[in-house]
């Protein structure tokens, strides 16, 4: 053989061996289990959304169109804003954008820690000041209350007071999660994002072992709710005030809506009037 043609000899035979290789792989490797089709239709009281979400109003890196349309190509039927505050802001009508239902709340600084009120409208004077006072005023505007970030790794965002009487809390938060995880794990989130991103947020999501706890031990005495709470700004930057710091948006808001989602069954289907739907949305 000349020795021009050795190169490309060798190389047919590598082509070879390695195509050969991958057959031999494949046909070892057994199937996956056959795909089993559902049964019956999807039941139409059942939406998919996202809790927990600020804005520009308060410290988000899009306005409430923006977050509604990440909200829709992630595939979510509703959207509960919660932009930092006292509650004398008027909160936003409810309104369906994009397809999803917008519903506002507020969340209000306390002495014990952040608290989500839902359900209320503008509040005659500021909120604040201490838990019970603020879970008081809340209740007595005809909302509830939910305990925001309860073992969050800062310190000064983590619940203080259990005796406070919430209606709720976060169970998990997103926003939370990765403040524990060290270097490389958010190192490879990072890089992962890259490709997937969705699944790369997702992979930092840890068991909350001490906030199940608490919820186990709150829930013997009363009855109290549990949410997944996204915690979405739309980016990474300074937070509870200005939007200077969001300018690099990552994580996005689609990317956050993507790593997970609350279920919530209403009383009845949606019925396309926001102001009926928001209500139902509450009250499940």
């Amino acid at each position: 053989m000349p020795a021009s043609d050795r190169p490309r000899s060798r190389s047919k035979y590598l082509l070879t061996a390695a195509l050969v290789a991958a057959v031999v792989f494949f046909a070892a490797v057994p199937p996956g289990p056959a795909r089993t089709p559902l049964s019956g239709q999807p039941d139409p009281r059942v939406v998919a959304g996202a809790y927990h979400i600020h804005t520009t109003r308060s410290d988000g890196a899009l306005d409430r169109d923006g977050v509604a349309r990440a909200a829709s190509l992630a595939g979510l039927k509703f959207a509960i804003f919660t932009d930092h505050g006292d509650g004398t802001r008027e909160p936003a009508a409810p309104q369906y954008l994009h397809g999803v239902l917008c519903v506002d709340g507020v969340e209000v600084s306390t002495d014990d820690g952040h608290y989500v009120a839902l359900g209320i409208g503008q509040a005659p004077y500021p909120l604040g000041g201490a838990g019970d006072a603020v879970a008081e005023d809340v209740a007595r505007m005809g909302g509830f209350g939910i305990a925001a970030h309860p073992f969050s790794p800062r310190r000064e965002l983590a619940w203080a007071d259990w005796a406070v009487p919430v209606d709720g809390i976060e169970w998990m938060n997103a926003d939370s999660e990765w403040r524990d995880e060290k270097r490389f794990p958010v190192g490879r989130a990072l890089l992962g994002y890259l490709v997937r991103p969705a699944a790369a947020l997702a992979s930092l999501l840890d068991r909350p072992v001490s906030t199940l706890a608490k919820w186990d031990e709150l829930a013997a005495t009363r009855r109290i709710i549990a949410l997944a709470a996204h915690d979405a700004h739309g980016g990474l930057g300074g937070e509870n005030g200005g939007t200077s710091g969001r300018r690099f948006h990552v994580p996005s808001y689609e990317a956050t809506f993507r790593s997970f989602s609350l279920r919530v069954k209403l009383q009845t289907p949606p019925s396309g009037d926001a102001r009926r739907d928001a209500a139902l949305l509450l009250a499940a």
